[in-house]
């Protein structure tokens, strides 16, 4: 179960617990009497992944040793980024959908 933090209202105490993600309370009651509000964790608020891309991608549906373009070790063609799949459509007649 993932761990929450919660900060008390009254006491200012961080008090960390265990919920289900499902059932995740807005706010716990703080062994001062008082109420502790569910903070916002850096985890959740910050993606600290890398950019993904679909760039470079083996196309499996244009023909093998398609004309302009790199290809795999099975002839399949490499498509590099947006604008050379522009350009390799273009050139094999196909529209983009």
């Amino acid at each position: 179960m993932p761990a929450y933090d919660f900060k008390c209202d009254t006491c200012k105490r961080v008090i960390e617990e265990r919920h289900s993600i499902h059932q995740i309370p807005a706010s716990v009651e703080c062994v001062c009497g008082g109420t502790a509000t569910k903070m916002l964790s850096i985890g959740s608020a910050v993606n600290t992944q890398p950019c993904s891309s679909k760039y470079p991608y083996v196309s499996r549906r244009l023909p093998k040793n398609a004309a302009g373009c790199k290809t795999d070790t099975a002839g399949r063609p490499v498509i590099q980024s947006r604008r050379h799949e522009d350009t390799v459509f273009k050139t094999l007649g196909y529209a983009r959908e």
